[in-house]
């Protein structure tokens, strides 16, 4: 636990991986927090190109 975190929260994870040794409750709730990072910029940037009425695409090579 890092300063400032409440120690009452409490988050909810379902997933199928079962076994604790392979993944960790706390690494998956840390991957899943990171994911969701990524997936708020990637809609972002989405609406950001929607706007400005260009294409997201990739570099064409």
């Amino acid at each position: 636990m890092t300063e400032g975190e409440d120690q009452d929260l409490f988050y909810g994870l379902f997933c199928t991986i079962t076994d604790p040794e392979i993944a960790p409750a706390h690494e998956l709730a840390t991957l899943h927090s990171k994911r969701w990072e990524i997936e708020s910029v990637f809609g972002a940037l989405k609406t950001h190109q929607q706007e400005a009425r260009l294409p997201f695409r990739g570099s064409p090579d």
